[in-house]
């Protein structure tokens, strides 16, 4: 009788973990740029031509609007939409690539990090068994964690709460920021580096990264590139900007192998590619060690994505 209670309890966990996530990630596999909200049924998107921004947090602060304008203004017919997403790495956006690709982009302009192509590291081996029996919490989390080979913060960022919200009112009246589905685009204050430690403590280490063939995430980015040009939308890379408090946490050859293997990784692919990991590193741009501020003064991030797209889009002609 045990054992029959036993697998109904594993048998219920395992429905509910499925459902609980299939609900986290509904919002970014139903999205649809040119939805409005059933109470807006009717309206439409006036331009055809679409640029999708994709990646991490590390991406979000660019800002559509200051992209779209410079756009307009040089006579380029096109609408950007910024759809980074909290710890976004292509194995998780290769999930919803698909629906993203249904709606015809012309463009794809992808951010990449180190920290995408960071090696798990398994947690049920490092506590001991006293751990476990006084703290059995800790052992369910990092059991999971081991299973799913991700952090639980990186893999639900956001609480079942906020991410059930944003579904409804995606669905009900379209996302609050029609260029910014996924992420709040709200304004956030710089803080100087000094603050930013005392605010967040030490940025946090890096394990080795692996960006062999055999890496899932490189896998899973070169199925995206794939998809992608299959239907003739063109894709270009940019690795995403860290400030100096987290390169100084990475080691320096790490740093090194990382530009060096995203380089001939592009190359391969064909695809153009723009370091930003360490451009605005010393930068007082940022509102923590992580992510540039989404600040008037922190523009020159926007600035750039303007130009790599301006420049791509002259010199190629889709």
């Amino acid at each position: 009788m045990n054992k029959i209670i036993l697998l109904s309890l594993c048998f219920s966990l395992v429905i509910v973990s499925i459902f609980f996530i299939f609900l986290m990630d509904a919002y970014i596999t139903i999205y649809d740029p040119n939805w409005h909200g059933i109470v807006n049924i009717n309206k439409e998107s006036v331009i055809d031509q679409k640029i999708f921004l994709l990646g991490s947090s590390s991406a979000y602060a660019v800002n559509a609007s200051f992209v779209n304008e410079n756009l307009l203004k040089n006579n380029h017919d096109y609408e950007f939409y910024n759809l980074a997403d909290m710890s976004d790495k292509p194995k998780k956006r290769l999930n919803s690539i698909q629906n993203l690709l249904n709606h015809n982009p012309s463009v794809i302009l992808y951010g990449v990090g180190i920290y995408d192509f960071e090696k798990y590291n398994p947690k049920t081996s490092s506590l001991s068994i006293d751990d476990y029996i006084l703290e059995p919490n800790i052992y369910f989390k990092n059991t999971f964690e081991d299973l799913i080979q991700n952090n639980l913060n990186e893999q639900f960022p956001l609480s079942p709460k906020d991410r059930i919200l944003t579904f409804l009112k995606y669905v009900l009246r379209g996302p609050d920021h029609h260029f910014h589905p996924f992420i709040p685009f709200s304004p956030t204050p710089i803080n100087d580096f000094s603050t930013i430690q005392k605010l967040h403590g030490e940025a946090r280490t890096i394990n080795p990264i692996d960006m062999s063939d055999n890496s899932d995430q490189i896998h899973a980015l070169n199925t995206i590139i794939s998809k992608a040009k299959s239907q003739n939308t063109k894709v270009i890379l940019f690795t995403n900007p860290n400030s100096i408090l987290l390169n100084q946490k990475i080691d320096k050859n790490e740093l090194s192998n990382f530009k060096i293997s995203i380089q001939r990784f592009a190359e391969k692919n064909d695809v153009p590619i723009y370091f930003l990991h360490d451009k605005y590193s010393e930068m007082n741009i940022w509102r923590d060690s992580l992510h540039i501020a989404i600040d008037p003064d922190a523009i020159i991030f926007s600035h750039d994505i303007s130009k790599i797209l301006l420049k791509e889009l002259k010199n190629s002609a889709i």
